[in-house]
């Protein structure tokens, strides 16, 4: 990605986060880059580009993290709770950031699917090769492992006032769901 692109896609998360993805403009955007209208255009072709490019990113990135977060701890149960951490304080952090949270992670949206989807996939590929060594200690294999514990943790993202507690609860969670498993697995 050229960094031009990026200066345009934080531009365009900057303008999304304030005034929400309905009420951005192509001006609001421009204006955020420091650059005109027209020479927008030349990085996105719309507004819902940039919306569904920023979105791409920042799922992408988030992935990025959750593997590098997996990798940087031992053991499944560690590696479980990090990769999930990470999912979490995305979410977290654009409820921190911006009213329009909601709009802009809205993972009933048509149009936002993908992205949602590209994300999750890539969420529940790290945590079934995270999970494997659990799952002969489990009736559930370890793709089933990973679809539950995305499953609560997204259940955790709807009520962020205080996320403190929600990370809290997932750790604990996790650890109370899977550390009987790594005893005898």
């Amino acid at each position: 990605m050229s960094p031009r692109l990026d200066l345009v896609l934080d531009a365009a998360l900057a303008a999304f986060l304030r005034y929400g993805v309905k009420r951005t403009a192509m001006e609001d955007i421009a204006r955020e880059a420091g650059m005109s209208r027209s020479s927008l255009y030349q990085y996105v072709r719309s507004k819902e580009d940039a919306f569904a490019r920023v979105r791409e990113r920042m799922f992408a990135r988030a992935v990025d993290q959750a593997a590098a977060a997996s990798g940087a701890h031992d053991g499944p149960v560690e590696q479980t709770v990090a990769v999930l951490a990470v999912k979490l304080r995305l979410v977290a952090s654009v409820h921190r950031d911006s009213p329009h949270a909601r709009e802009i992670l809205a993972e009933h949206d048509r149009s936002t699917a993908p992205g949602q989807d590209a994300l999750l996939a890539g969420l529940a590929g790290i945590l079934t090769g995270v999970l494997a060594p659990l799952a002969s200690a489990s009736p559930l294999s370890a793709q089933e492992l990973a679809e539950v514990l995305l499953a609560l943790t997204r259940g955790l993202e709807h009520d962020l006032d205080h996320p403190d507690r929600a990370e809290r609860l997932l750790n604990e969670t996790v650890r109370l769901l899977l550390a009987p498993l790594e005893e005898t697995a």
